[in-house]
């Protein structure tokens, strides 16, 4: 029961198991009449934060002379690139920690907010996103200064499968390859599995992180929402298919966009079999996920992008199960912060059918 799993659950989520427990067909209402979250919807976007590359967000880039509002720093511009690949790494919370020097420190994924606003923060708070944004300028090999850093976004999808740990599945695609309908759509599918895509255009590097479709006089209208990674939010708006707003002219013959960015240890929509504990202990729940048997061995770290939701499907008798002993405990989390959520350290979570389990 919930009473006796209590003791062993480091944040209070009798709620979530009341969840779990509640009435399969009600459960079912829910989840087709909107009212449950699940994969990303149309109309939506998917990140959270509103960085930009000023201060105090640029509080650990080199110090270049330069001047800003709040007097905080010395230091150079973040770079766009840099603000876009952290922003989609923020969305995901993951790494744990990179590969190699200086990235493989442990990341402050719970004290990074989505915005820091004013000429007052606090600390602990800018240390963890300052650290975040140099390092993925280090690893991008940033040119760093006062009015402009600057970086090639294509260099990113190293940064993301070499530092970052994110899946080497991560491609460069062009927009002059495509229809403009056959680029829409590219967009579409990747933002439909949760995964913003890194996008630049002449000059600057921005996240592409939400789709739209509206029909206006009789007519298909195609938009996506971007994220400029500016101070100014307002550009973090809906634009019509190929009408992005250019800082510094172009056209679409310089767009391209770097996709399939999600963690390598990432599980998708289907689990089944043995997941064995490895040397790196963490599994990536991205997408909702469905299994009819399958089982995680004890001392892994589970970390669950917030709302997807892991559902047992067997009509046989089958179970998802997620082990912990006291040697080897396993932790349930979102968000990036182990500390909060599910550890079992003698025992068992065990999903039968028609059972779930998500974290807000």
């Amino acid at each position: 029961s919930p009473e006796d799993v209590a003791s062993i659950l480091e944040f209070n989520y009798l709620q979530s198991w009341a969840v779990l427990e509640s009435d399969v067909e009600s459960f079912r209402e829910k989840l087709q009449s909107g009212e449950v979250d699940t994969n990303y919807q149309s109309g939506g976007w998917l990140l959270t934060s509103s960085w930009h590359q000023e201060e105090p967000y640029n509080d650990q880039c080199p110090n270049r002379g330069c001047i800003w509002l709040c007097n905080s720093n010395n230091n150079s511009l973040v770079g766009c690139v840099a603000t876009a690949g952290a922003q989609i790494m923020r969305y995901w919370n993951w790494p744990p920690y990179g590969v190699g020097s200086p990235y493989n420190d442990p990341y402050d994924w719970h004290n990074m907010p989505d915005q820091l606003t004013g000429c007052t923060w606090p600390w602990v708070q800018v240390g963890a996103v300052a650290e975040l944004c140099h390092e993925v300028g280090v690893a991008v090999g940033m040119n760093y200064g006062c009015t402009g850093s600057s970086a090639d976004t294509y260099d990113m999808e190293g940064v993301y499968e070499n530092n970052y740990r994110y899946s080497t599945a991560c491609v460069k695609r062009d927009r002059s390859a495509y229809t403009n309908v056959s680029w829409f759509n590219r967009i579409k599918a990747q933002l439909d599995l949760n995964r913003p895509v890194h996008y630049r255009i002449y000059e600057h590097s921005i996240v592409g992180d939400g789709w739209r479709e509206r029909i206006v006089s009789g007519q298909t209208v195609r938009e996506y929402h971007m994220n400029y990674g500016w101070s100014n939010v307002s550009y973090n708006t809906w634009y019509v298919l190929d009408g992005l707003y250019y800082p510094a002219g172009g056209s679409i013959n310089d767009e391209y966009m770097l996709e399939n960015i999600y963690p390598a240890v990432a599980l998708g929509n289907s689990i089944a079999g043995t997941y064995s504990l490895q040397s790196f202990p963490y599994h990536y729940f991205d997408q909702d996920a469905t299994g009819n048997s399958a089982t995680f061995e004890a001392g892994q770290y589970l970390q669950f992008l917030p709302n997807v939701e892991v559902t047992c499907t067997s009509t046989t008798g089958g179970s998802i199960r997620f082990l912990g002993t006291s040697s080897y405990n396993t932790r349930l989390f979102t968000r990036g912060d182990p500390s909060k959520g599910i550890r079992i350290y003698n025992g068992a979570v065990k999903l039968n059918k028609d059972g779930s389990i998500k974290f807000p």
